[in-house]
């Protein structure tokens, strides 16, 4: 089997991979309002923990509304939009969070883990705060058209009919409707909603529409869109590992989304994303807690013997960046390295 890495050194040969560079976002950040939260890694993580449960809640009260065909007002997941973009601009907690398998009811769920994974990626392409915020609102709605179909249906795990297919295939579309009717203020993000399945070389739905036909934020979503499904447990199979999922996007996704857009996906979630468990060429056993963008092969791990083997020693952190020595030999998972270090 071909390595991830070398994958992507031959897809990404001679071509720069955008979105280094943070002090220009930054300065963007801070010329528009947006604050960035208390320090202390504690502080951090609870943050983004109470975010995420306002993040269900509030996508929660969106599905009963349209379920009871109740009038729409996205001042409250507006709002939510703005605070994600602030807390995934100044931590990886949100991004960790998701990444390390978090599950829950799944269109809710499903619609916070692609507006965490688009905003990554509109970071990668230095998106302003504005820009960021509408994308962030758009992919929390981008499947406010299945809302409105029967959850017998989205929760059926034997073949769909074709009727059922095809209220399925209809979503982008309601989803349309449902935004168009709050007004000419909404009709951008309408738009969005309605091309989210639209694929680069036209073979999406429900236009087939191609290249720039599609807005970039609707195609940013729908990488972010297909990623969480593929980390994401299915009736039909279990979860792909991240770095798995990477590999997986790499190799099927460029007939479907602009180079450009795998290039960020890459960067921002690197070969090895947060929370893998990896095996270096030492021994040792690690867990990547810090991305590196220059150097995406050589993350940050944190070793705890006794966390992951139970075995005696002391945790430390390991900068492979600053460790010629030693490299990542296997990604494990989490079961394995255990069972593998007894």
């Amino acid at each position: 089997m071909t390595r991830l890495s070398d994958l992507v050194r031959e897809e990404f040969k001679g071509s720069p991979i955008p979105g280094t560079n943070r002090d220009a976002r930054v300065h963007s950040f801070h010329s528009s309002g947006l604050q960035a939260p208390e320090e202390g890694t504690h502080t951090i993580d609870s943050q983004a923990e109470a975010l995420y449960q306002k993040a269900e809640q509030e996508l929660s009260q969106l599905e009963r509304g349209v379920r009871h065909r109740a009038l729409l007002n996205l001042d409250a997941i507006q709002g939510l939009a703005d605070a994600l973009v602030v807390s995934v601009h100044n931590s990886d907690e949100l991004l960790r969070k998701i990444l390390s398998g978090r599950q829950g009811t799944p269109l809710v769920h499903h619609a916070i883990n692609v507006a965490i994974l688009a905003i990554k990626i509109g970071l990668g392409l230095t998106y302003d705060a504005v820009a960021l915020k509408r994308l962030a609102l758009s992919a929390l709605v981008h499947d406010v058209g299945m809302m409105t179909i029967p959850e017998a249906v989205l929760a059926k795990t034997d073949p769909l009919t074709v009727q059922e297919r095809m209220l399925i295939d209809r979503h982008p579309q309601q989803g349309f409707d449902l935004l168009m009717g709050l007004g000419s203020q909404y009709e951008w993000l309408a738009m969005i909603v309605r091309q989210e399945h639209e694929r680069w070389r036209g073979q999406g739905y429900p236009s087939q529409l191609n290249g720039c036909e599609i807005h970039e934020h609707a195609l940013i979503i729908g990488l972010a869109d297909v990623f969480d499904a593929l980390i994401s447990p299915r009736p039909h199979r279990k979860p792909l590992l991240p770095h798995h999922a990477v590999r997986e996007m790499l190799v099927k996704g460029k007939e479907t989304f602009p180079p450009e857009l795998l290039k960020v996906l890459v960067n921002q979630l690197s070969m090895y994303p947060l929370g893998t468990t990896v095996r270096l060429n030492t021994g040792e056993i690690g867990i990547v807690s810090r991305l590196n963008r220059q150097y995406p092969l050589r993350p940050e791990l944190h070793v705890d013997h006794a966390a992951v083997s139970g075995t005696i020693g002391p945790a430390k952190t390991i900068d492979l960046s600053q460790a010629s020595a030693m490299h990542i030999v296997e990604v494990l998972r989490p079961m394995d390295a255990r069972e593998g270090a007894q």
